[in-house]
């Protein structure tokens, strides 16, 4: 592909890695390969899944990230103009898996969560400008919006076509995105 028309191409469109089984890096590692380093450079918007975490018994923190959602995180950095991360929330991931539960342990790893999950975005990405949290086929409680906002992410859910159905930073006066023009530039699907 010509120069011009890489630029174009790779830092104009949005990329989408939806993983399901536990493979994303797998899906970043073939798709960094396939287009090499100085596509990826171009890069400005991509979508992967919302990392995975788990309780930590004997280790110094109580919350770690899942191996392969780390070592994502970690090929994420060759990523180096990435301004915007959608990440998809599916309802099996951890912090979602028990949201019917309001006891406190869970509040509690639900905020452990998600301020490891933004302090490991932020190093992994630093020229990263806006985090999108997609919550797939379901609707988020109203304390995990409002502990997300607290992160200044933004928050959408999809219906079971993956249609965007929702925006909850628009309703709180928050960043309000054209979400039919944002999705409308999808260029890569796994």
């Amino acid at each position: 592909m010509r120069e011009e028309a890489s630029v174009v191409f790779y830092g104009r469109n949005r990329f989408v890695f939806m993983d399901t089984m536990g493979c994303q890096t797998k899906l970043l590692q073939s798709f960094l390969h396939l287009v090499g380093p100085v596509n990826a450079i171009l890069m400005s918007q991509i979508c992967i899944s919302f990392p995975s975490m788990e309780n930590v018994k004997d280790g110094p923190a109580e919350y770690a990230i899942s191996e392969d959602d780390a070592d994502s995180l970690k090929l994420l950095r060759q990523f180096t103009n990435l301004t915007t991360l959608e990440t998809l929330l599916y309802s099996f991931n951890p912090i979602c898996r028990t949201e019917a539960n309001q006891d406190a342990h869970h509040s509690q790893f639900v905020q452990g969560a998600c301020s490891l999950v933004d302090t490991q975005l932020r190093i992994a990405i630093p020229t990263l400008r806006k985090i999108v949290i997609v919550f797939h086929e379901m609707i988020p409680k109203n304390e995990m919006v409002d502990l997300m906002h607290r992160f200044r992410w933004i928050i959408w859910r999809t219906d079971k076509n993956g249609e965007m159905k929702e925006n909850y930073d628009s309703k709180r006066g928050g960043a309000n995105v054209d979400m039919d023009r944002y999705h409308s530039r999808v260029a890569w699907a796994f």
